[in-house]
């Protein structure tokens, strides 16, 4: 997992292992022989069924809900973990949400908008060395909503939510999980709404901000190590 430190993929290794079934979100966005090849992987891995599916065209919903809604039996996957380095995984990423109020001098496009919101995020949290799990931020406006995103530093936003008309005034909801400390995370965020209002003639108040490191984990009962189910 590039820019992150091991006890990150090691959390991540400690999710797949304790998991029933494995969704594979996001189909449309990936061509089908390598769609195939991660889910074959993903599979031998994890030992439970892995589906495919797609929020955005719905492809694949209906199946994912059938196999929740099948009567079985779930959670029986425990398994041991080192908590030490479970809470060094999450102390790793800085998680922030906000909201923001858009007031634009001449009607904008909330695709414009969003994605403009993300890149200018995404600069500034790798100027400060953090790397990006998720960043994702939904315009609003009277018409309706959509949303940008991305999962990495390097990728294209992704939109989701059509062409929707544009407007001067926009509500912006902001959700980031980054590879830095939360002071930095926050400093750069509202730096890199600072520097676009300048650039682009916006007035953004945010309404609402918090940014944290979620605490360790202090778990009320343990199972046995034992017990562990190997994947």
């Amino acid at each position: 997992m590039r820019g992150f430190p091991t006890s990150v993929a090691y959390l991540f290794d400690r999710q797949l292992a304790e998991a029933d079934v494995v969704a594979l979100n996001k189909l449309d966005g990936v061509d089908a022989v390598r769609r195939e090849a991660d889910r074959v992987a993903l599979a031998e891995r994890t030992g439970v069924p892995v589906l495919e599916m797609s929020a955005e065209t719905s492809d694949g919903i209906a199946g994912w809900l059938s196999h929740l809604l099948a009567p079985a039996r779930a959670g029986l996957r425990s398994l041991a973990l080192e908590y030490e380095r479970y809470a060094e995984a999450e102390a790793a990423l800085g998680w922030l949400n906000a909201t923001v109020d858009v007031a634009a001098e001449r009607p904008l496009a909330p695709r414009a908008l969003a994605e403009a919101v993300v890149d200018e995020i995404r600069r500034r949290t790798l100027d400060v060395g953090g790397a990006v799990a998720h960043l994702k931020v939904m315009a609003i406006t009277a018409e309706g909503c959509g949303r940008a995103g991305v999962t990495n530093d390097i990728e294209f936003p992704r939109w989701n939510g059509g062409e929707l008309a544009a407007a001067r005034d926009h509500a912006l909801i902001v959700n980031a999980r980054v590879g830095t400390s939360a002071v930095l995370l926050e400093a750069a965020v509202r730096e890199a709404l600072d520097a676009l209002g300048a650039r682009a003639g916006l007035s953004l108040d945010v309404q609402q901000l918090e940014c944290f490191a979620p605490p360790p984990p202090r778990p009320t009962h343990r199972i046995p190590a034992s017990s562990e189910h190997a994947p």
